[in-house]
């Protein structure tokens, strides 16, 4: 099941596929709350409890999780671990970049999601090439975000549908500089993306590295989409080696 939660002061959302106690939640369905920020993590409470008990200390990126003292679900997306252990109960849809404009108190309101029919043409490319979809909000328009495992690492982007043709986002990597480093790095990643006919090393609107491509059609997103999921690997490793 997918539900979607709506961050009403930013005009976004963001889709969680529940794996545990889907008819508790189910039943929940809709619900208003406040969303909460601490450290690196989105955390919002529920109408009542789960009947989920706490499994782990440590949390995955890209993994949601229910926190018990709080009747909390908890969306982590950078380097904090929980205050205290949590349960697992399912998977963030999509880049976890989405999660950094929420703020502190915000609105939110929690929804069974279904996907938005005017974006069926890209959605079904995405779920026929393996990945988990959601259509969330971005600045109150409708995105395909998307997200599945490639050789062992979590690949997460959003796709923007325009009327001449789509763009994708990845993650982001890191906050680009115009310091020397920053700027020989980019250089030798751009090198690295290089042989790559659609996908590039890029920057997105806030100054942080991403990898990006902007296409005509369907056929050339699906090519982007191969390249992207090649590259991935070997971009994280370079980066991790420098």
């Amino acid at each position: 099941m997918l539900i979607e939660v709506i961050d009403e002061s930013k005009k976004t959302s963001f889709i969680i596929k529940v794996v545990e106690a889907v008819n508790e939640v189910s039943r929940l369905l809709p619900f208003t709350t406040v969303l909460n920020v601490w450290k690196d993590e989105v955390y919002f409470p529920l109408p009542s409890e789960l009947g989920l008990k706490p499994n782990t200390h440590k949390v995955e990126l890209g993994r949601v999780y229910y926190w018990p003292p709080g009747k909390a679900l908890c969306l982590f997306y950078g380097f904090s671990e929980p205050y205290t252990p949590v349960a697992y109960l399912g998977e963030f849809v999509g880049s976890l970049t989405a999660l950094k404009v929420v703020a502190d108190g915000d609105d939110g309101r929690v929804i069974r999601h279904e996907l938005d029919p005017n974006l069926s043409d890209v959605t079904e490319l995405l779920k026929s090439l393996g990945y988990s979809v959601g259509t969330p909000l971005v600045d109150g328009i409708r995105v395909a975000a998307a997200s599945k495992y490639v050789s062992g690492l979590r690949l997460g982007f959003t796709v923007y549908v325009e009327p001449y043709g789509y763009y994708l986002e990845s993650e982001q990597f890191f906050r680009h500089g115009e310091d020397y480093l920053h700027t020989t790095l980019a250089k030798k990643l751009k090198k690295l993306t290089s042989r790559c006919r659609y996908l590039r090393f890029d920057m997105d609107e806030d100054n942080y590295a991403v990898l990006t491509l902007g296409v005509n059609n369907s056929s050339e997103l699906a090519e982007g989409i191969k390249e992207l999921e090649l590259m991935y690997q070997q971009v994280v490793e370079f980066l991790t080696s420098s």
